[in-house]
């Protein structure tokens, strides 16, 4: 997968894209600048992670750490080193007043033992504390650091999180506005081509009626040519509506078929989440999807997916799943049960074999 480059300073009015209506071609590995070689050439959203294009065939997913954040994130650590640096200082104040106590005690005071010994030992207790002192100051600064990348790596992904619940639901809306868009064009073409159909008939049947009476022969000729231009026309008519009804069926198996693959990214999220039974419902459903999109690559990983997550995650831990997760799991199977029997039928057993929360 290629990567690209976050751009925080985003243009507010986007110019048209340069390469409208062509596929789109990335070099594996090779760095690419969202702005300039993504938006500025096939359009899309700049701001969201999840960034579809009305310019081209092309829906475009973005990760990472945002600038502004890694920028965060470097000013904190380096405050916090010059934190660390100026609460050092005092230690070795701390250090010298010590020392000259020791002095002014050992020289003032009732010497019991030997001078030099004295001193050695001033000498070391001064160091003990001086070292002590920075230690402390070394934990303090390596807490606040790993505190402030525990914080803003939560809030990394909770904004990513919040980010693709609403591309999510805004890919979904697109998808149902250009599926309505389309219906309202095919009956207003359908319709277009009855009328015209109809007063084509009209006038080919007022000037059959005052031909009417001229000639038998001719007359029976043109109703023969009126019949079979109306059938020709009803044939074509009949032909036209299946290829939009065959096309509405495709448009509804490829909205099914995204829904699977966004269920599979919303997989991926409860996975990094560390909740099971999330991950088998969400699977559930993108099984939901993948039947009723017909596709029966998608529907055999989303099989396969749901054994490795039973198999690892409940019946290796003796992971228990609760009623109301065990229901609508068995429920979507038992449901596609027609759909292809066998796969589904040994996952259903599978699933039979979790504990079960009191």
């Amino acid at each position: 997968m290629a990567t690209f480059v976050d751009d925080a300073t985003l243009n507010a009015n986007p110019i048209p894209p340069r390469r409208a209506g062509k596929i789109p071609q990335f070099v594996v590995g090779q760095e690419y600048n969202r702005r300039d070689d993504i938006h500025l050439n096939y359009g899309g959203s700049r701001q969201n992670g999840i960034s579809s294009s009305a310019a081209c065939p092309a829906i475009f997913l973005f990760t990472g750490v945002p600038m502004k954040l890694r920028q965060l994130l470097t000013l904190s650590i380096f405050a916090l080193l010059l934190c660390s640096t100026g609460y050092a200082q005092p230690a070795k104040a701390s250090v010298a007043s010590n020392a000259s106590i020791a002095t002014i005690s050992s020289t003032t005071g009732r010497v019991r033992d030997d001078p030099e010994v004295i001193s050695i030992q001033a000498q070391n207790k001064i160091i003990k504390e001086y070292h002590s002192s920075l230690l402390d100051t070394v934990y303090w600064a390596l807490a606040g650091v790993a505190t402030m990348a525990l914080l803003l790596a939560g809030f990394g992904w909770f904004t990513n999180f919040k980010f693709y619940e609403a591309d999510k639901q805004r890919l979904k809306e697109e998808f149902l506005s250009r599926n309505n868009e389309f219906e309202a064009k095919l009956m207003g073409h359908v319709t277009t081509a009855q009328s015209a159909t109809l007063r084509e008939i009209e006038l080919k049947l007022e000037a059959f009626m005052d031909r009417l009476g001229t000639n038998s022969v001719e007359l029976r000729a043109e109703i023969a040519k009126i019949t079979s231009t109306i059938e020709a026309r009803i044939t074509e008519l009949d032909k036209s509506q299946k290829r939009h009804e065959e096309d509405n069926l495709e448009i509804v198996k490829n909205i099914a078929s995204c829904e699977a693959d966004l269920r599979e990214v919303e997989e991926n999220i409860w996975d990094i989440k560390k909740v099971p039974s999330n991950i088998l419902i969400t699977q559930s459903q993108g099984l939901r999807a993948a039947v009723k999109a017909d596709n029966r690559f998608q529907v055999k990983n989303i099989l396969n997916r749901m054994t490795e997550t039973i198999e690892t995650a409940f019946l290796s831990k003796n992971t228990p799943i609760s009623p109301d997760a065990l229901n609508i799991v068995t429920k979507t199977l038992n449901e596609r049960m027609e759909y292809d029997a066998i796969p589904i039928s040994g996952v259903l057993a599978k699933v039979n074999e979790i504990l079960v929360k009191d």
